[in-house]
């Protein structure tokens, strides 16, 4: 079977707090990465998460998404996904994420 779990690692890069994921963001780990990243929004003004390592992205991770944009938004702080791919670009797209979160192409991209 698939990764059943999600690892993350926060980065400074730009200016930015970088939360890095890889594998899957799924009903299993939404709640424990949702509060990870609301920490790390809590203690930075610009938070971005580099989604480039993760392979699946679940309706339940499109909630903690914009639970983090609309967070983000009411404290007027800076939110940002980057490095989408594959079968997670699709979702993000389809979700139409980009209608309220600004996506980068890659991490280099973060101003």
């Amino acid at each position: 079977m698939a990764e059943e779990t999600v690892a993350s690692e926060v980065i400074q890069e730009s200016g930015w707090t970088v939360l890095a994921l890889t594998g899957r963001l799924d009903r299993l780990n939404a709640a424990q990465i949702g509060e990870q990243a609301e920490s790390a929004l809590d203690s930075c003004v610009k938070l971005a998460l580099d989604v480039k390592e993760l392979s699946y992205l679940s309706s339940a991770g499109i909630r903690v998404l914009l639970r983090l944009a609309q967070k983000a938004r009411k404290e007027q702080k800076a939110f940002a996904l980057c490095g989408a791919q594959g079968f997670v670009k699709e979702v993000i797209e389809e979700s139409n994420m980009n209608a309220i979160v600004t996506i980068y192409g890659e991490r280099s991209e973060l101003k």
